[in-house]
């Protein structure tokens, strides 16, 4: 994004600390509930910061600790984890020879708030703490200022530095933690809990619409940090704006394990499997598999979303070698795995579709792993007598083997794959194209999710070899495959290119009915040289097909696209019917891309992911990285454009599986590393390379990259710098955004794409125009500033508003100058001059209020360069009277249905309301508002002496969401409760014991420990939030062994008792020895009192049967009783 600033140098430094998606970052104030030197805190995962004069305070908590209590809690549940220890670590960056008191400015404040009454001391209670997204301090070093904000979910903090200011002067000392500065010159902070990354920083100015980049890095001394930059114009801003989602090593302790294959689950979860040759992959209790078994096995594996966490780990395989080839997750998360085994003894599941081994070298084995890695779901072979599912290469160095692509199938919950076999019993269906095996024998097969029935499965009718490289679904239940084929008999009529094209391979691409199970289309992509089709893509719309792959010859580009010379990798374009060429384009030079996969995002972005041969790959200025061993890149639709292009990696290599991008255009990927010299990121799962053998990286990418531009200019007949009054029109160079909110700094904003505004006022005013794009869905914002010059208007007092009157002479002076040269700049006239005793021309005169009850001053400006001083004629009244008492607060509030605000007027002895709805007055000078529409009021304020001035507060009404906790429930002590809420709000959360947990999950499951209530809460766009309760009632039932009906008024009466009344009582039922019934009630708490037919039974033991109902369940209860007496 560019930002334009015509005030100051900006420097910008942004950690690595992101909010929730659903969280926005914000910074309560301190009114008392933490320590004084606090002024602001910021929660940040793991921790908070605090704002202090001299400077942030980080606290963190170990993560490790927190995991293993949770872990332990679920576990456990039955143990009190309240007094377990989490090891902290906190540090500071103080300011090094700062103002020790800047001012602190709260700014854009958030319409809710938060309590604090924690422990005992009500000194440290706070009530309706305030949040704001903005904290600014001014000149906490020499003309440059601070601000903390937060900019898309992380926490930043930028330095403004003014003109003539030194950005040397900005020195911060570490005092607890370790400093130091890496090869990508980022700033490391390591701490005893975690390491905090600072990204470079990187510098530029913008001049004349033209960005020039400025040298710029850290400099650090000890644990002094300070900016060091190169030269630049002084004239105009400088900004310096320091910018994976994760790698990590896989944590195996031995052995070596090898990179096959990675995908994603719907929780944004990565999932992997290798190939390992022996023990110690990190496998947890719990695992369904913690033991190497054989020659080699499938080692899997989930990671969380951001790589700090092994969801699980677990081995699969059986006596011989195994090797997995491609993964899949369904919509529950299960994990679907598609290989071949040389085992006899592979484990499978009951009723599965081949329970033995089918013989020859190898067979396909079909896995189904639950989502948490305990058990395995499903499991069978899929195979002939002769070898079946091994790895056949494609004809050209250029294509990637041909393994098998499994993909699962949202419409009817099925899997496709795709694979190979010599077999000529292998298994196929009566509707298969072709039940016998030909040439390298390509396989298309359909299975059930359970693995319990063979759905479709198929040779092809071939007259040479054909290979299978990608596999995608569409909306539409049409599958497109794509390849490789020396074949030229698989061409349909109708398409791009129906017949083959020549040379040593075509790529083709396939279009097969997954509803009749036929081919409705299939066309040749090539040269008459060699070539193949390695990955495809599919847009949302359905409307258009990609294809990238390797061509040997020239494969033919179409006019327009992006086109780099001498180029092996094309991206073909096709219509739906692969009929029509919807351009072409080639990339990378002489450098081959072995593509791990292709996607198309919702925002008209086309990535590519691979590794690459070669250093001839394009880049663009934001690449992440300009080395390493793969290459992303994204064009637009049209293939006119790269958007973006980097490098990645540290000199890993990778087998011949299957890679994936999610939904979201994130590659999940990993890679064999041998050497351990792979840079892993903050709080990685496994930062570093612990065994001997070879491990497997892996990383997630975001790729999501948007052709987008948010960027404004002022029209030419507009100034950045003016005096008021300054009529500004901005010229609106943005594209690829739906709607735009202009905030012009001086409380106006607007909608319009190329909006105006008036600054009547002086000031430095900061234009932020925000661009959202809804379907992409994804906000920018970019900004500049507008400076306002006064026009050094000199007033009398109180500035140029009305003066009420005293009785006698007054001396009446002109305000203070600042800066205090502007003496040499204007003249004074007093007028009239009768009414004047002594000079007229002099800073200050004595008035006659008995000749004149008006006097003007007329303000002889003398213009220059940074001054606008016009002559000017005052009238001011001789009567004084202050009006900065006057006020009406708030000015502007925003008001949830229901809620009410203070509304105080001030500075006056009479206040007139004007209108009243919805007021409730304490006196006439203060009111509650309970609005139920958006109102404005407007109070004149008359002061003692007559002087009348006009105030409004405007209250906007804002609406709640629908919140229903749903209806009280009743279980049994140790078991659980779903609850069952319902709400409208887009962003909701249980409060559980004041914890909020559960967010936008409407039906959680509870483990009350005693009757509890919960809270759910929803809090919409506005912040506004509402809240319903739902209570959870613990009932348990306890019978005594014992009792004494004596008389004495101790254990007279013998009954079940309750842990309290919400239970119901179906049978209790007591029987002597001799099997008697000697007492039954179905009520609660009636007792037996140890007579039976009228008269004291007999000492001894009774049998008791209990059958009673807590909820909609049913308990029984049986037991002894001794009575005694």
């Amino acid at each position: 994004m560019k930002y334009l600033y015509t005030l100051a140098m900006l420097l910008n430094c942004a950690f690595a600390y992101e909010a929730n998606a659903r969280q926005a970052l914000s910074f309560a104030e301190n009114k008392g509930q933490w320590h004084a030197n606090a002024l602001y805190r910021a929660e940040i995962p793991g921790g908070a910061m605090f704002i202090s004069n001299t400077g942030p305070v980080y606290y963190f908590a170990s993560q490790e600790d927190l995991d293993n209590i949770h872990e332990q809690a679920h576990e456990h549940p039955e143990l009190d984890f309240g007094q377990s220890k989490v090891k902290v670590h906190a540090y500071a960056l103080q300011f090094i020879g700062s103002n020790p008191s800047p001012v602190t400015i709260s700014k854009e404040k958030i319409s809710y708030y938060e309590n604090f009454f924690v422990g005992n001391d009500a000194s440290r209670w706070a009530s309706q703490v305030q949040h704001y997204t903005r904290i600014e301090q001014q000149n906490v070093f020499d003309q440059i200022d601070l601000v903390y904000y937060a900019k898309e979910k992380s926490l930043k903090y930028d330095f403004i530095v003014k003109p003539g200011a030194d950005p040397g002067k900005i020195r911060l000392k570490m005092d607890g933690a370790q400093l130091a500065v890496n090869e990508r010159q980022q700033l490391v902070i390591t701490t005893s809990v975690n390491t905090v990354i600072e990204d470079a920083p990187v510098a530029f100015q913008v001049i004349k619409g033209e960005t020039l980049f400025v040298d710029c890095r850290y400099y650090v001394n000890q644990d002094i940090i300070g900016f060091e930059t190169g030269s630049y114009n002084a004239a105009y801003p400088l900004i310096i704006d320091p910018a994976l989602i994760f790698a990590t090593y896989s944590g195996a302790q031995s052995s070596s394990f090898y990179s096959y294959t990675s995908t994603f689950d719907y929780d944004g979860n990565t999932i992997i499997a290798a190939l390992g040759f022996g023990m110690g992959w990190p496998t947890q209790t719990g695992a369904y598999d913690i033991t190497f078994n054989m020659a080699t096995d499938v080692a899997l594996m989930k990671i969380n979303g951001t790589g700090s966490n092994r969801l699980f780990a677990t081995y699969l395989g059986g006596n011989l070698a195994d090797l997995p080839l491609s993964l899949s997750s369904g919509n529950s998360n299960h994990i679907y795995l598609v290989g071949n085994t040389q085992s006899t003894d592979f484990p499978t599941t009951a009723n599965c579709i081949q329970a033995t081994f089918g013989g020859g070298n190898n067979d396909i084995f079909i896995a189904k792993i639950s989502r948490d890695g305990t058990q395995l779901l499903a499991s069978t072979y899929l195979g002939g007598s002769a070898s079946d599912g091994y790895n056949i290469f494609a004809p050209i160095g250029g294509g990637n083997s041909s393994p098998s692509v499994l993909k699962f199938n949202k419409h009817d919950h099925s899997l496709w794959f795709t694979s190979s076999s010599a077999s000529s019993n292998f298994p196929t269906t009566g509707n298969a194209l072709q039940t016998t095996q030909s040439h390298n024998g390509p396989l298309l097969i359909q299975v059930d999710t359970n693995l319990t029935q063979l759905r479709y499965s198929t040779f092809f009718n071939i007259n040479a070899s054909m290979f299978f490289n990608d596999l995608k679904i569409s909306n539409a239940n049409q599958l497109y495959l794509c390849g490789s084929s020396t074949a030229s008999n698989i061409g349909t009529a109708n398409t791009l290119n129906p017949g083959f094209q020549g040379g040593g391979s075509d790529g083709f691409v396939m279009k097969f009915n997954a509803n009749n199970k036929s081919i409705t289309a299939c066309t040749y992509l090539g040269t008459a040289s060699s070539d193949v089709a390695l990955k495809l893509a599919i847009t949302p719309n359905q409307q258009r097909i990609f294809v990238t792959g390797t061509s040997l010859g020239n494969y033919p580009v179409t006019a327009n696209t992006y086109t780099q010379p001498n180029s092996y990798n094309y991206i073909q374009s096709l219509d739906s019917n692969l009929a029509l060429n919807l351009g072409a384009c080639n990339f990378g030079g002489t450098g081959y891309l072995y593509t791990s996969d292709m996607f198309v995002s919702n925002c008209s972005a086309l990535g590519i992911a691979g590794i690459k041969s070669g250093n001839t790959f394009p880049l663009t200025p934001d690449a992440y990285a300009n080395t390493g061993e793969f290459w992303f890149g994204n064009f637009d639709l049209n293939l006119s454009g790269l958007v973006y292009g980097t490098c990645y990696g540290y000199g890993g290599h990778t087998h011949n599986g299957t890679f994936n991008f999610d939904t979201a255009g994130n590659i999940h990927h990993s890679v064999c590393d041998m050497g351990g010299s792979f840079v892993t990121t903050t709080n990685a799962w496994s930062p570093t390379k612990q065994t001997g053998g070879y491990d497997m990286i892996s990383f997630k990418f975001d790729m999501a990259t948007v052709d987008k531009l948010l960027s404004f200019a002022l029209s030419p007949s507009s100034k950045d710098t003016a005096c008021a009054p300054n009529l500004v029109t901005f010229v609106n160079n943005s594209y690829n955004y739906n709607t735009y909110h202009w905030d012009f700094g001086n409380g106006s904003t607007s909608t319009l794409f190329e909006p105006s505004v008036n600054y009547t006022l002086p000031g430095v005013y900061k234009v932020v125009l925000t661009g959202h794009n809804i379907a992409c869905n994804f906000e920018d914002k970019d900004s500049m500033y507008i400076m306002v010059k006064p026009n050094q208007i000199i007033k009398p007092y109180v500035h140029d508003t009305l003066i009420c009157s005293h009785e006698g002479p007054v001396t009446m002076g002109l305000d203070s100058i600042s800066p205090a040269y502007l003496s040499n700049y204007y003249t004074l006239d007093w007028q009239p001059h009768h009414a004047i005793a002594g000079q007229y021309n002099a800073s200050s005169a004595t008035i006659n209020h008995k000749i004149a009850q008006e006097v003007f001053i007329h303000i002889n400006g003398i213009n220059n360069d940074s001054l606008c001083i016009t002559d000017t004629f005052v009238k001011v009244k001789v009567n004084y009277q202050d009006s900065s008492a006057v006020h009406l607060q708030p000015q502007y509030a925003e008001v949830c249905r229901g809620d009410s605000v203070l509304i105080s007027a001030s500075g006056g002895v009479h206040y007139a309301w004007t209108p009243t709805t919805y007021l409730k007055f304490f006196n006439d000078y203060t009111a509650y508002s309970t609005p139920a529409a958006p109102i404005t009021y407007l109070v004149r304020i008359t002061d003692s002496l007559g002087c009348i001035y006009e105030r409004s507060s405007r209250l906007n009404f804002l609406e709640r969401d629908r919140v229903e906790a749903g209806p009280d429930q009743v279980v049994k002590f140790g078991e659980p409760a779903q609850l069952h809420g319902i709400t409208n709000s887009q962003n909701f959360y249980w409060l559980v014991d004041s914890v909020p947990c559960f967010h936008n999950q409407a039906t959680p499951v509870v483990y009350p420990a005693d009757t509890s209530l919960y809270y759910l809460v929803g809090v919409n766009s506005s912040g506004c939030t509402e809240t319903d309760s739902v209570f959870v009632y613990v009932n348990e039932l306890k019978v005594p062994n014992v009792f004494s009906p004596n008389g004495d008024g101790l254990n007279d009466d013998f009954f079940p008792i309750p842990y309290n009344d919400y239970m119901e009582i179906v049978n209790f039922s007591i029987y002597n020895r001799y099997g008697q019934r000697v007492f039954y009630t179905s009520k609660l708490r009636k007792a037996w009192d140890g007579r039976h037919k009228e008269r004291p039974a007999d000492l001894g033991v009774y049998m008791y049967h209990v059958e009673y109902k807590i909820g909609t369940k049913t308990y029984h209860l049986k037991g002894d009783v001794t009575l005694i007496r």
